[in-house]
């Protein structure tokens, strides 16, 4: 099992409740990959970013850290492709020690 760190960027003018949503079902779908979620954080909450993604003028980063073989990045990849929600996602393997 290797560490990685899964960053979603979701639309900032969202209300709040839908955006923790959005955080669940990625944690959901690292979970029905056969991941297991270390830890998940709201990491930036409104950032306005060089250029709009997707007509979205600010947005807000969650980090996703979690455990999972190799082969669960591709599931996971996906399932985010298919939410209209998540406007960019990025999966990094991770090097640190968690403590």
């Amino acid at each position: 099992m290797n560490k990685y760190e899964l960053v979603i960027i979701v639309d900032a003018q969202l209300p709040q409740p839908e955006r923790d949503a959005i955080s669940s079902q990625a944690q959901e779908i690292v979970v029905k990959s056969g991941g297991k979620v270390l830890s998940h954080k709201l990491w930036i909450e409104k950032h306005k970013p060089d250029f709009k993604i997707k007509k979205s003028e600010e947005v807000a980063y969650y980090l996703i850290e979690f455990e999972a073989g190799t082969s669960a990045n591709a599931s996971i990849k996906a399932a985010l492709k298919l939410n209209e929600k998540v406007l960019r996602y990025l999966i990094t393997r991770s090097n640190k020690q968690l403590v």
